[in-house]
């Protein structure tokens, strides 16, 4: 660390103030300038006459965005200062002490000053897709810008449409992710937030003066405003004015933590203490600037006021007609209601015949489909029955005629006695052959 950097701290040390230098609300200055708080403003007279004072320029205080790592750090000092333009294009930073880098390296030995007290990669890992989301960005930025400035600035209008592209995404912090919708099963663009949360090593701001005022008295209210706001609270700090559109605005780059281990954080109430001390340091310089939120302002308000009238007149309107189309719809209904009667009337007989005679026709058929079933089942139990009854008598008429020859056999060689008792027997036997041959003869059967 330089002796400059010594001095540097050892001043702020001396004159290190125990409250934030945002909570500006009990603070007076030499002239009793006293900012007001948010919700204060609207109690205090001097901001409700700012409001309608259109002969001055609101001042505008707005956070851009936060970088994490060196790299993300020296890529929106390299987009503050022009260095992807040609080189007569190029800006000067300025840092709290006045010390002035006019080129790339200048302002690269900046970022490694600072770097000694950027979060580790530790503190950011579970974003780290965020950190190289935004790196791969810019790498596409500062490629596309190579590009188009070694064609002489001549590019196409597809390169336009990257490039505008590229730098909104390196402002806002964002990509965009084909993804398919499951509705529609399509592939629908969206954009998705790579703004780390939580955790920064510095913040990107715009100061806007408006309009085009003296670039050197608004750079050295600038200067004076950083140095009494963030440099006087251990904040580093550097700046660059952009001139090149119609309203005069500074862009600084913040070191998020200060000498004494502190963390930069804004509130909305912080943000408008700092507008109104922005305003009045400008006023010093004989910028003449007002500090007010946008909503209060009286053509707001007449705007708003004015919006609800028309939303009031076109509630009116829509009811009337809404009354209208009801009455309509009543009376719409009635008629139809009146014809549905005349022709239920004339319809109702003739429907009623026809579905009476659609009754009987189906009760018919019904009965005699359950008829045709009811002898479709009969007359198949009795071919099952006849062929049951066919099997069984062919078995007996097979037993009676074996038993016969059985008992001829043994009738053979027998004496007169003996061979009467086996006759006997035959005939027993031809009569039950008589029996089952009248049974199958009955029956139907062919045996």
């Amino acid at each position: 660390m330089n002796n400059q950097t010594t001095i540097f701290q050892s001043n702020i040390i001396n004159a290190q103030n125990s409250v934030e230098f945002w909570k500006k609300s009990n603070k007076k200055f030499q002239d009793q300038y006293i900012p007001i708080t948010i919700k204060d403003r609207l109690s205090n007279h001097s901001y409700l006459n700012s409001l309608n004072d259109t002969a001055k320029t609101p001042v505008i205080i707005k956070i851009v965005s936060k970088q994490a790592g060196s790299y993300q750090v020296k890529n929106t000092i390299n987009y503050l200062t022009r260095e992807d333009k040609k080189e007569e294009e190029n800006l000067n930073l300025e840092d709290e002490q006045g010390r002035v880098y006019k080129n790339k390296d200048q302002a690269n030995q900046l970022v490694e000053d600072w770097k000694k007290d950027f979060l580790s990669k530790e503190r950011i890992k579970s974003q780290s897709w965020k950190v190289d989301a935004n790196n791969k960005i810019l790498k596409e930025y500062h490629a596309l810008q190579s590009q188009i400035n070694k064609q002489s600035n001549n590019p196409s209008r597809q390169q336009e449409e990257d490039l505008k592209l590229f730098k909104d995404q390196v402002e806002n912090q964002y990509i965009i992710q084909t993804k398919i919708d499951p509705k529609t099963n399509k592939p629908v663009k969206k954009k998705i937030s790579t703004k780390l949360r939580g955790v920064s090593d510095t913040t990107h701001i715009i100061l806007s003066v408006g309009g085009k005022s003296d670039i050197d008295h608004a750079t050295m209210a600038t200067r004076h405003f950083l140095q009494n706001n963030f440099a006087a609270n251990g904040f580093r700090f550097t700046f660059v004015a952009h001139n090149d559109t119609k309203n005069l605005h500074f862009h600084a780059l913040i070191k998020n933590q200060n000498l004494f281990g502190k963390n930069l954080h804004f509130t909305k109430d912080d943000l408008f203490v700092l507008k109104q001390d922005y305003a009045h340091t400008l006023g010093e310089y004989g910028i003449q600037r007002i500090s007010s939120l946008r909503r209060d302002k009286t053509q707001t308000l007449q705007k708003i006021h004015k919006n609800i009238e028309n939303i009031r007149e076109n509630k009116n309107w829509y009811q009337i007609q809404l009354k209208k189309r009801r009455d309509n719809s009543k009376e719409f209904t009635q008629e139809i209601q009146s014809q549905d009667e005349k022709i239920f009337t004339k319809e109702q007989k003739n429907m009623i015949s026809f579905l009476k005679e659609q009754a009987k026709k189906l009760h018919f058929q019904i009965k005699q489909d359950k008829n045709s079933k009811s002898a479709s089942i009969r007359q198949s139990q009795k071919v099952k029955q006849k062929k049951f009854l066919k099997s069984y008598i062919r078995l007996h008429l097979d037993d009676l005629k074996q038993a016969k020859k059985i008992i001829k056999i043994y009738q053979e060689g027998q004496d007169n006695q003996q061979s009467q008792k086996y006759q006997k027997n035959l005939v027993e036997i031809d009569k039950m052959l008589a029996k089952v041959k009248k049974v199958s003869r009955s029956q139907n059967l062919s045996m």
